[in-house]
């Protein structure tokens, strides 16, 4: 039997040897440094601060519930929330129907008051079979109306002193008036006369009875 065949087994043999030999060393490296670094990580994941949990979610609006931008102004500005007022509805209240307007009421025309023009005033002493008396004689004439023939006026002596003479008489558009008063004398004068209606109301002005 020959060395020489053996020697060339051994080589490689020995070349396997040390490759292995260099694989495991490198496999050991990497298993040791493995968990090192993973520990590192762990240690770098422990040092870095957790992420803040997300916000809730806001809470949903119930249903067919009006919002309220009172009360979220108030929640934003930090103050006391605001009560929602409830503002009832408004009733419509139907108008009136227009007032028609009244015609004003006509008023009938009063004639004009009369106006009467006394002349030929006349004051005289007359002998009577009763003794002596006044007679008084006037004529007269309407100036503006017309006498009212169912009316009655007042024919009014005045004399110088004391009370007034007056006499109911009817009066036409234009006359004479005549009258005799026994109680009175000449010296009762001067007298004056003029005509009033039936409520005392002046128709004429005074003259004087000569």
């Amino acid at each position: 039997m020959s060395v020489r065949p053996v020697a060339y087994v051994a080589v490689p043999l020995l070349s396997t040897v040390v490759l292995l030999a260099a694989g495991c060393s490198s496999g050991v490296e990497d298993l040791v440094a493995r968990p090192a670094a993973d520990k590192a990580d762990d240690t770098a994941d422990d040092a870095r601060p957790s992420p803040p949990p997300p916000p809730p979610p806001p809470p949903s609006a119930p249903a067919n519930q009006p919002e309220q931008p009172e009360a979220d102004a108030a929640d934003r500005q930090g103050g006391p929330p605001v009560e929602p007022v409830m503002v009832p509805p408004t009733a419509t209240v139907p108008e009136p129907p227009a007032a028609k307007p009244q015609a004003a009421p006509t008023t009938a025309k009063l004639p004009a008051a009369p106006s009467i023009r006394l002349s030929a005033g006349v004051a005289l002493a007359q002998t009577l079979p009763t003794g002596t008396a006044m007679g008084f004689s006037v004529d007269y004439e309407f100036t503006e109306g017309q006498p009212n023939p169912r009316s009655s006026y007042v024919w009014v002596i005045e004399p110088g002193k004391g009370p007034p003479a007056k006499f109911m008489v009817r009066l036409s558009s234009k006359d004479n008036l005549m009258m005799f008063v026994p109680k009175w004398r000449p010296e009762n004068g001067p007298f004056q006369t003029h005509l009033e209606d039936t409520r005392g109301n002046r128709l004429s002005d005074s003259l004087p009875l000569r």
